[in-house]
């Protein structure tokens, strides 16, 4: 398989998880404004997402689901570096049962361009069983919570990391109908939404979901 092109001024957040020893991934992109980042800059970049999302979602979680690494690569060059934090959380809910590791929180992203087919999603790890309103729904105090984490989020990717200055998150076009990109398109959130329906990545509980 032929490796990507280059993105310019856009890296690449991997945000890594187990929960049972189930791995699980989601994969987030952060446009800069300056020169291509060092190592070390982007090391302080992962260290703040793995910060903010310790902070905001470490209570929802239950003692299985472990935040393990957030790794950050400059995709502005076959050659940009790499930089990661690897201090892991784990969640600390005592008080639920735990469901699939194949069941999922849904954030539903925002872009500007209009086209068919699907929009940007991130597919959280799912939370535990407490914050459900029904067998097939989550309650509206986690919906608030994961808004309350986003919002969060979205202020970690405008912020200066050394000499890096971020500009916001988003997410990256390689394909325009059926056809790759010769110029990968790198689009900004305007928003987002949160699903109330429980939802799957059935493939988790059989391989790592990148």
């Amino acid at each position: 398989m032929a490796p990507r092109p280059p993105v310019a001024n856009v890296i690449k957040v991997e945000i890594l998880w187990t929960q049972g020893s189930i791995p699980a991934a989601n994969v987030l992109h952060c446009g800069y404004s300056s020169a291509a980042p060092s190592a070390e800059d982007l090391a302080s970049l992962a260290a703040a997402v793995q910060t903010t999302l310790k902070d905001q979602l470490q209570a929802s979680y239950g003692g299985q689901t472990v935040q393990t690494e957030v790794i950050c690569t400059d995709l502005s060059s076959d050659s940009g570096y790499v930089g990661s934090a690897s201090t892991p959380w784990t969640g600390t809910d005592t008080e639920s049962q735990f469901i699939s590791a194949g069941s999922a929180f849904l954030t539903n992203w925002e872009i500007s361009r209009r086209y068919r087919g699907g929009k940007p999603r991130t597919y959280w790890p799912a939370v535990t069983s407490e914050a459900m309103e029904t067998q097939s729904t989550w309650g509206s105090a986690i919906i608030g919570t994961f808004n309350t984490a986003m919002a969060a989020l979205q202020d970690t990717f405008v912020a200066t990391y050394g000499s890096l200055v971020c500009s916001g998150i988003g997410c990256v076009s390689y394909r325009s109908d059926n056809s790759a990109r010769v110029d990968p398109v790198y689009e900004p959130f305007t928003g987002f939404s949160h699903a109330t329906l429980v939802r799957s990545q059935r493939r988790r509980i059989t391989a790592s979901s990148f």
